[in-house]
């Protein structure tokens, strides 16, 4: 048995693995012919049992199905089973699939290669990388079997090669296209041919320089599919190292530039934020093994095993290292996210970026929100790629936390992949002070002439939430905010100052003010996981304007927070009424007695006195907050 495989029997026998009890289980049921895709990696999970009667019949309409039984991800639940066991009828098993899969959609003409796409023959040459390696080592293989595997695996090597495109340089498909073949010849030599090896080195490079930011995020603006192209590069890495051959160093960069950025994906929760098509699963055990193969530390937390299958530990210090202190902010200003995560169970998260591929939703301005280790805001999932009315709702605009005019979104889904209409964000601008964030998001609707800027305001003393939405167009228009809540939160009218209370279970509250008078409770469809339904709150607030409009929300403890109040702004040398946009201020009031005072002047004054009065004290500047007699000019 290869070294790294015995070091995960070792991880196996300390309970070290994560998710054991699943591939376990699955194992049984794989025995039976009876297929679960419940992995938390499955790109496409399935949460109900199906009897495999025909490999090219999805048994729930869904081709996702097919596409995730002819990827053989459930050949590595049989092969850990096996590690764990000793015993060779999980091995035999695996075989049999492989063989299986080669009668149905290789030896059958018909079926070969319009039965295959190109990202699932790439996924399944990296799950049949070390089951093949140790079907072979214990002669489970005969001659004439092993001959028509190796066929099969050079024809597939092959079709990847013939078959790739242009776009696939910009795709997560490039990416699980190439480290399949890397994978499968790193740990088995001779069976593909050298020069499909080199193309294939040679196209992860260029996909990983292109796709990967140099702040570690992938361009398509899915942590799910972030973690995809993450995951089956780290196995070509530990695979190359382990097995002493040479790996580009553009590639290793942007794999520690990915581990940094990973963590700022992951809630207090545990779970990942569902930016985009990304669902509600937790990945403690891939970072764990990213930090072991990367960065040479062991943790208290159980590992994803299929890395480490490629990887062995023998030349590692296995003493368990501290957890460094890191930045609780990520600015990843090429891309257009904004992240925080404290130590004391609060998060944001602000988009305002590209679009990125088919996979990102109409998002421009949404914000997620966890407050004292409680969601609060979210973004509500995928659900299907079956396009349909549901697939479309999840990827609009009605969808996510951002500002519509007249029902109007910036992007519009023509379909399951494909926009209508796309909005190009402007610029945006991140600052971090003692005791604030202020995140600033912008874009310009050029078709309806639509000019909307995003002031995010964390008080990090306060715990509290608050957001700025300011917008011009000409005429009279009607404006909408949509607030999507957890599924945890019941969410109740307070009668006293209109605002919404928030309450969970353990009767922890949170407290919801908006300016904007009309107020309405809708149901939200909310996917944890593809093809999982839920049903959570959405507060929809309206109002309407004429050419322009300033409106705030804001969110905290219910117990800090009293009111929020709108205030009159004055202007020396001035008696005429003060335009919104020109200076907005509010007072925060708290339960405690502080009194707050926040100050909006969006449009710069360039005419006249510039400086305003708010209960007598002079402002200016674009962002001001006095707080306990300190005046704080953010912006």
């Amino acid at each position: 048995m290869s070294d790294n495989l015995s070091t995960v029997k070792n991880l196996l026998s300390n309970n070290q693995v994560a998710y054991t009890d699943l591939y376990f289980n699955n194992s049984k049921l794989l025995l039976e012919n009876k297929f679960l895709f419940q992995h938390v990696y499955n790109m496409e999970p399935s949460p109900i049992t199906y009897q495999l009667e025909d490999w090219h019949k999805s048994p729930n309409g869904d081709p996702e199905w097919l596409y995730v039984l002819n990827r053989q991800e459930y050949l590595q639940d049989l092969l850990i089973t096996y590690l764990y066991t000793n015993d060779e009828k999980y091995l035999l098993k695996a075989k049999r699939f492989m063989m299986d899969w080669i009668q149905n959609d290789y030896d059958q003409i018909k079926y070969r290669y319009t039965a295959w796409r190109t990202i699932d023959t790439g996924i399944r040459l990296l799950n049949w990388s070390l089951v093949y390696k140790v079907l072979v080592k214990k002669n489970l293989l005969t001659d004439i079997e092993k001959i028509k595997i190796d066929e099969t695996i050079q024809a597939q090597a092959e079709y990847l090669n013939q078959n790739y495109i242009d776009k696939y340089d910009l795709s997560n498909w490039g990416v699980l296209i190439t480290t399949g073949i890397l994978c499968f010849n790193a740990v088995n030599e001779d069976v593909i041919s050298a020069d499909l090896v080199s193309w294939a080195l040679h196209k992860l490079t260029t996909e990983m320089e292109l796709q990967v930011d140099d702040d570690g995020i992938h361009w398509e603006q899915s942590p799910l599919y972030f973690i995809e192209v993450f995951r089956s590069t780290l196995c070509v890495y530990a695979a190359y190292k382990n097995n002493g051959l040479e790996f580009p160093e553009v590639i290793i960069k942007k794999l520690r530039l990915m581990l940094k950025a990973f963590d700022y994906f992951v809630l207090p929760n545990s779970k990942i934020l569902q930016q985009g098509d990304t669902d509600a699963i937790e990945t403690a055990d891939l970072i764990a093994s990213a930090q072991l193969i990367l960065n040479s530390k062991m943790s208290e937390t159980k590992y994803d095993f299929i890395p480490l299958e490629f990887y062995s530990l023998n030349n590692l210090s296995l003493t368990r290292t501290q957890e460094e202190n890191s930045s609780s902010y990520l600015d990843a200003t090429i891309s257009g996210n904004y992240y925080m995560k404290d130590q004391r169970g609060n998060y944001w998260h602000c988009y305002n970026g590209d679009l990125g591929s088919g996979h990102g939703h109409t998002a421009l301005g949404h914000i997620d929100l966890t407050i004292d280790n409680q969601n609060i805001l979210i973004d509500p999932g995928r659900y299907t790629y079956i396009d349909s009315e549901i697939r479309r709702n999840l990827k609009s605009g009605s969808s996510h936390n951002i500002v519509s005019i007249d029902d109007v979104y910036p992007l519009v889904p023509h379909d399951s992949w494909k926009y209508a209409k796309v909005t190009t964000p402007g610029n945006n601008q991140v600052k971090h002070f003692e005791n604030y964030d202020v995140v600033v998001t912008s874009y310009f609707d050029k078709e309806h002439c639509f000019n909307y800027t995003r002031y995010f305001i964390w008080f990090k003393k306060h715990e509290l939430a608050l957001i700025f939405d300011v917008g011009t167009q000409k005429g009279k228009h009607l404006k909408k905010n949509n607030w999507i809540l957890s599924p945890e939160l019941i969410a109740e009218a307070s009668e006293e100052n209109g605002s919404i209370v928030l309450s969970q279970a353990d009767n922890k509250k949170f407290k919801m003010f908006f300016s904007d008078k009309i107020k309405q409770a809708e149901n939200q469809i909310y996917s944890p996981r593809y093809n999982e339904q839920e049903s959570t709150v959405k507060i929809v607030t309206s109002s309407e304007f004429e050419n322009q409009f300033v409106s705030y929300f804001a969110v905290g403890n219910d117990a800090d927070v009293d009111t929020i109040t709108k205030l009159q702004a004055t202007r020396s040398g001035s008696h005429t009424d003060v335009l919104d946009t020109y200076c907005y201020p509010i007072e925060i009031a708290l339960n405690d007695g502080t009194k707050i005072d926040v100050v909006l002047e969006h449009e710069n004054t360039f005419i006249g006195d510039k400086v305003y009065y708010v209960n007598g004290q002079p402002y200016y500047g674009d962002l001001v907050i006095s707080e306990n007699g300190e005046y704080n000019r953010l912006l």
